[in-house]
């Protein structure tokens, strides 16, 4: 499987990310390729997950079934359609926003990929991978021309201030502007090395353009059509949005595992870590949140706009890689690359982080000689498998230190015990002391896998066992891969198919597994098992 975008070269050093892929390359083009291999468990076990409960509510609805690698995807706010575009499947998809069920299927002529809403004529700007954007009418659901562009378009924006729609061309590293009224090129503007993501600020009328190869944004002047600067920020740029709350442009580093926040001043204010491989980034009008498609990681991260943090992750689906928010029903909308399907995420009202803790009746004057803050000390980041289907209790142990007052007692947003679900859970810590210090807030994160990324954890447990057993490795890696395999979701088989399994490693126990290392399995195989539905 290929996936229908330029990656820079620095891709090959993503070894930790696809472990199992391999860089094909056509002329200047970077793919990464995927094997099937115990990889393919993620398509059976992620899509089976829903209504899971989280701290922060959001949570997946349903997944609607379209077509064949669906990529961009866009709201259109005169009909309450979500469209998206399937690139293999060759075909644009219409959903109904009240119904989340699949109205109708647009043919096209070939891969479609970036998709776009123009509010001013209501028509649909859709990307192809050669050089052309077919324009549908969003009122008849029909094609009704297509638009030369440059070569290898990739995503797409509008600007309602003019009436534009900019078009990235990742081969000829330029973006071609066209005229919604008359859809016609009008300009064509030489950017950086592999533009992809594109986004407008209506607040200056800038467009920024992120160029994968380059690691920066390009500034471009939506009155001029020309480039007023260039900024840089993480490995691999690729998706792009504005923020109209606070005027900041959010920006998706690949290969950073990072989004580079940028102010009004082009300025990047904060880098925010979040899981694997965001691509597409979106924001939600409705709760200031903003919203990361973790392509690698298979959820969503929420990312608090006032905090510049990660307040969680929400499973999702299988290479979650566009995202498109509905204003009408606050729903986020992920096209799912490798299901076929878009997932539907509920959005929650905004989470604000905690104040640092005020002591009733402290103030820094009560001892004036005291400025020392205290100094808090937390765990590493904690990963750990789901004993049920709402995740798993964690305990964990933080402390603070202050040398002017020994009974500073840290608190946390999420307490030591709870339950934490599914997903990855940010926990930040606070502390004051008696004079009214406060410490530095300091954050570690709780990550509860799924039941697919559990099996995917206790198989490379099994092959990384001496190789001196050869035969010992073999037998229970296939069998972890055929019994885990047939765990209900897609397929309804019972959950007692994993029994063999652990019959398979009681047997060689104390023989060919020490019998520390076999209850291991047992008991990991036993919580993949109440983890799923």
């Amino acid at each position: 499987m290929q996936l229908p975008f330029r990656l820079a070269p620095s891709i090959c050093k993503c070894t930790n990310q696809f472990q199992n892929s391999k860089l094909i390359t056509n002329k200047n083009k970077y793919y990464p390729k995927f094997s099937i291999g115990l990889s393919t468990l993620a398509i059976i076990f992620v899509c089976s997950v829903s209504n899971v409960s989280l701290s922060h509510a959001d949570s997946l609805l349903t997944a609607i079934p379209v077509g064949n690698n669906p990529f961009g995807i866009a709201y259109d706010s005169a009909n309450g359609e979500i469209y998206v575009a399937n690139y293999a499947g060759n075909s644009v998809s219409a959903i109904n926003e009240a119904t989340n069920s699949l109205i109708t299927t647009i043919p096209v002529t070939i891969n479609p990929l970036g998709v776009a809403y123009d509010s001013a004529n209501g028509n649909i700007y859709v990307t192809n991978v050669i050089n052309g954007v077919y324009v549908i009418n969003g009122a008849t659901n029909t094609l009704v021309s297509t638009i030369t562009v440059g070569n290898t378009p990739g995503a797409l924006a509008y600007d309602p201030a003019n009436g534009n729609i900019y078009v990235t061309n990742s081969v000829d590293n330029t973006v071609s502007v066209i005229n919604g009224a008359t859809n016609t090129v009008i300009a064509t503007i030489a950017v950086g090395t592999g533009p992809y993501g594109v986004a407008v600020d209506s607040a200056n009328g800038n467009v920024y353009v992120a160029n994968q190869v380059d690691n920066n944004l390009s500034v471009i002047n939506g009155a001029t059509n020309t480039v007023l600067s260039k900024i840089p920020v993480g490995n691999n740029p690729v998706g792009v949005t504005y923020d109209a709350a606070n005027g900041n442009i959010y920006v998706t580093n690949y290969l950073d595992n990072t989004v580079s926040v940028i102010n009004a001043t082009n300025t990047v204010v904060a880098k925010i870590q979040t899981d694997a491989s965001p691509y597409g980034v979106t924001y939600d009008s409705a709760n200031g949140n903003i919203y990361v498609a973790n392509y690698a990681s298979n959820d969503i991260s929420i990312i608090n706009a006032t905090s510049n943090s990660q307040i969680t992750a929400v499973p999702a689906c299988t290479n979650p890689i566009w995202l498109a928010f509905d204003p009408t029903t606050h729903n986020i909308y992920a096209s799912c690359y490798s299901d076929g399907s878009v997932a539907v995420i509920q959005d929650a009202p905004a989470v604000i982080p905690p104040s640092p803790i005020i002591i009733p009746g402290i103030t820094p004057s009560t001892n004036p000689t005291d400025t020392t803050p205290p100094v808090i000390s937390i765990p590493a980041n904690i990963e750990a498998f789901p004993t049920g289907l709402l995740g798993a209790s964690i305990s964990y142990t933080v402390t603070a230190t202050d040398p002017d007052d020994p009974s500073v007692t840290p608190t946390c947003t999420s307490a030591s015990g709870a339950v934490f679900p599914i997903g990855t859970t940010h926990v930040t810590c606070y502390a004051q002391d008696a004079a009214g210090n406060q410490a530095t807030p300091v954050s570690f994160t709780i990550k509860i896998y799924t039941p697919a990324q559990g099996a995917q954890h206790l198989e490379g447990e099994i092959q990384a066992l001496d190789t001196a057993k050869p035969g010992t490795i073999t037998s229970l890696d296939m069998m972890l891969h055929t019994k885990l395999s047939l765990i209900p979701g897609l397929n309804g088989y019972p959950k007692v198919n994993l029994a063999n399994f652990i019959d398979e490693v009681n047997k060689k126990c104390c023989l060919q597994i020490d019998p520390v290392t076999g209850q291991r399995y047992i008991h990991e195989a036993s919580d993949i098992v109440a983890a799923t539905p």
